[in-house]
């Protein structure tokens, strides 16, 4: 089984490749990939529900597109970009499945260039910060943002959060402390950061063989598992909005 390259720290190192060859093969393992849930995530439900998300939206790193289709399927006007060209295929067919209009892009998130659409009123990040595994191109990224979005703009964001169980292997674990200290540097005020689930398609097993592939002792026992059998994933929830850069 191939999976993605774990460092000795159990950290996922991934780039545009190692996505495209992570949705083939788990279309041919008939999983899914394992952040493709198939639906919406729970907190997007909730911000939807509490009124923070608004049109137009960006849907940055948007994968094989639940979310977007969800979004749009809301009355939300969407454009989802990403730079895995599988992730984006299954994305498009999701949308002609349900009937919506969502605009796809490929495109690099540290270099977003969208000059035929207005300025987003959301930017949504549903698991793509931690995914940039340096601090420079994390930084280059809300910049980004910052640069393709309103005055007004409010940033939604989910990322891999360092509380995670030591034995959780995953991409970069963000603290508290980085999102309060970069996100106002680059254009974004915080208003709430709070710590929620990410859900996965992420087991025990997979978990086991993945860490296995790379050398890597895992004890799955210490790993929290949710009603569904799954590992959920424990993210910061940051809401943010944009500021006027000095």
């Amino acid at each position: 089984m191939i999976m993605a390259t774990m460092d000795s720290g159990g950290r996922l190192e991934l780039d545009a490749s190692d996505f495209d060859a992570m949705y083939r093969q788990s279309d041919e393992l008939g999983i899914g990939a394992v952040w493709d849930i198939g639906r919406v995530q729970p907190q997007v439900r909730r911000w939807h529900e509490e009124g923070l998300i608004t049109g137009p939206v960006l849907d940055a790193g948007c994968g094989a597109g639940s979310i977007s289709v969800w979004l749009a399927r809301h009355g939300y006007q969407v454009t989802a970009v990403d730079y895995s060209t599988v992730a984006l295929e299954k994305a498009r067919d999701r949308a002609r499945a349900a009937g919506v209009k969502v605009t796809w892009a490929r495109q690099d998130a540290t270099r977003l260039t969208l000059p035929d659409h207005e300025p987003f009123a959301t930017a949504l990040d549903a698991a793509l910060y931690h995914c940039l595994p340096q601090s420079a191109s994390r930084e280059q990224y809300l910049d980004c943002l910052h640069r393709v979005t309103r005055p007004d703009a409010r940033l939604l964001m989910m990322c891999f959060a360092d509380t995670a169980p030591p034995a959780m292997p995953g991409p970069s674990r963000i603290s508290r402390e980085e999102l309060h200290t970069v996100l106002p540097r680059h254009g974004w005020t915080i208003e709430s950061l709070q710590p929620a689930d990410y859900l996965t398609h992420w087991t025990p097993d997979l978990l086991k063989k993945s860490a296995a592939a790379a050398d890597i002792d895992l004890d799955a026992s210490t790993l929290p598992i949710g009603d569904d059998g799954y590992v959920p994933i424990p993210v910061w929830t940051v809401v943010a909005h944009r500021v006027t850069r000095r």
